[in-house]
């Protein structure tokens, strides 16, 4: 057995198939669910892609503007004094 395989899968049917861990655990997955969920994240990924795209390019964007100018700071005077 290849050491760098975590698992096998063993087709059972259409619909189904076996994972075998290297445990000696036993997964039945139902292959259709698992495709429909590998899409469904496939989609997320790509929505997450996109903002993360923009968001990088607001990032950059924003650290190539100069420096707002220091305003002077006025002290406030302390309850009490005048």
């Amino acid at each position: 057995m290849d050491e760098a395989k975590k698992f096998t899968i063993e087709r059972i049917d259409e619909k189904t198939a076996k994972k075998v861990d290297h445990t000696q655990s036993v997964t039945i997955l139902n292959m259709e669910l698992i495709r429909q969920q590998k899409e469904e994240l496939g989609k997320e990924l790509e929505i997450k892609q996109k903002v993360y795209d923009e968001i990088s390019v607001i990032v950059d964007e924003f650290e190539k503007l100069p420096a707002p100018p220091k305003e002077e700071t006025v002290a406030e005077a302390e309850v009490g004094e005048e």
